[in-house]
């Protein structure tokens, strides 16, 4: 489960550098909340991608706990939220207006969806007595 995780956890990452662009002003409205802008997104819209990075973090350290390649973080049915995180993420890219984020996000998203499925589907470790 430690390659599923690392694999998770490199995408996240280039998610999270996305997001960061984002509220840097990188020209990708088009890519991002069903493209409804051009070029950069406006002050107060950059918002959402901070709190994302939030998320996306806390999905990650989730996922890192449950494959293994860090403690444990909060009981192991937190990884379940994650798939339904990146399930409910799939929906909407599809039915997104913007053809150019659908491309980018759905394959994405449909990746991290697997990988997370993955690490919830997989043996828990049999804890060792003290």
């Amino acid at each position: 489960m430690k390659t599923t995780g690392r694999a998770f956890a490199a995408i996240m990452g280039l998610v999270v550098l996305f997001q960061v662009a984002l509220i840097l002003g990188a020209p990708w409205g088009h890519l991002t909340l069903g493209g409804q802008w051009s070029g950069a997104l406006p002050l107060k819209i950059r918002l959402i991608p901070a709190v994302s990075i939030i998320l996306l973090l806390a999905m990650t350290r989730i996922a890192l706990g449950d494959s293994g390649l860090r403690p444990q973080w909060g009981p192991r049915w937190l990884i379940w939220p994650v798939c339904a995180y990146m399930a409910l993420g799939i929906a909407v890219h599809i039915v997104t207006p913007s053809a150019a984020e659908r491309m980018l996000w759905l394959p994405v998203l449909t990746v991290l969806f697997g990988l997370s499925l993955r690490l919830a589907l997989s043996p828990r470790p049999v804890p060792r007595a003290p």
